[in-house]
């Protein structure tokens, strides 16, 4: 009897395996709108939850989020299953279409003066990452950067701490450095 079971609970552990792992390549494809402020500034829409195919695909993945199992090696019955691999292919779904949608739209739903701000955001932020540039031009490039999108659009916090690091540029610790 074990000896039929254990052909049918491979097969299991790798369908799971693999449904956890479109669902983390679809979640690393998300965080690169979230963190990386110049594809936020892009494509605004897609860190937009009032935009309705957005607020559909974070839907989509709560939802898928809430279904994954602890881990590949999670005992999940047939149906379980089968829902969770659904709900990680509405996600996907989902993401796609507000990928696209965002990448139709760029910054068309701001208004011209809008617009500006946003390539003037753009410009700064090439000065706030570029290591050519001293601490100073860097830090007053992030301000202006921050300041350009104040009420355009809302960067999450690991945005913010991603750009933040790449605009001090640390230097790795040398040791017996005090």
């Amino acid at each position: 009897m074990s000896a039929v079971a254990a052909p049918a609970a491979a097969p299991a552990h790798s369908t799971l395996a693999q449904t956890m792992a479109a669902h983390d390549a679809v979640t690393a494809r998300w965080l690169e709108y979230e963190l990386d402020v110049a594809k936020t500034i892009a494509y605004p829409a897609m860190s937009d939850g009032r935009q309705e195919l957005t607020a559909a695909f974070l839907r989509a993945k709560k939802v898928a989020d809430r279904m994954r199992p602890a881990s590949a090696d999670a005992r999940l019955a047939p149906g379980d299953l089968a829902s969770y691999q659904d709900a990680v292919t509405d996600y996907e779904v989902a993401f796609e279409v507000a990928e696209r949608d965002a990448r139709r739209l760029k910054d068309s739903e701001f208004t011209p003066a809008e617009r500006k701000r946003l390539d003037t955001a753009k410009q700064l932020l090439t000065v706030a990452v570029d290591q050519a540039a001293t601490p100073a031009e860097r830090q007053l490039a992030y301000r202006r950067v921050r300041e350009e999108l104040d009420g355009l659009i809302s960067l999450s916090d690991g945005a913010i701490e991603h750009l933040e690091h790449r605009v001090a540029l640390e230097l790795p610790e040398t040791p017996g450095a005090a």
